[in-house]
């Protein structure tokens, strides 16, 4: 699935009456309630290339959307809860800024 397909969903003159699908399939996602065959195209990814300006080569690598979107929703869901529970655990989830925090320790 790409961006486009999510867009048409959501697009009122292309499809009608396509949330409440939606909703239920994130809901399976987020239940684990999804065949495994379908998990390990959830994480599957796409890798670019790309040229650099002064030569080599960048590599994005871009998470397939519904998964992508389901872990957004939640994250902005659990923003609280996530904030609390990690705080001194991690540097990377909820805080701006603490990755450069390790960098600069190192």
């Amino acid at each position: 699935m790409v961006f486009e397909h999510l867009q048409d969903l959501f697009d009122l003159e292309v499809s009608t009456n396509t949330f409440p699908q939606l909703f239920q399939v994130c809901s399976h996602v987020v239940m684990n309630h999804i065949p495994m065959p379908i998990v390990r195209v959830f994480g599957a990814t796409r890798l670019l290339a790309l040229a650099k300006p002064f030569g080599g080569i960048q590599l994005i690598v871009v998470g397939e959307v519904l998964y992508r979107f389901v872990n957004k929703v939640l994250f902005l869901h659990f923003h609280d809860t996530f904030f609390i529970h990690l705080l001194f655990h991690q540097f990377g989830v909820v805080i701006k800024g603490r990755c450069e925090v390790v960098v600069h320790g190192i």
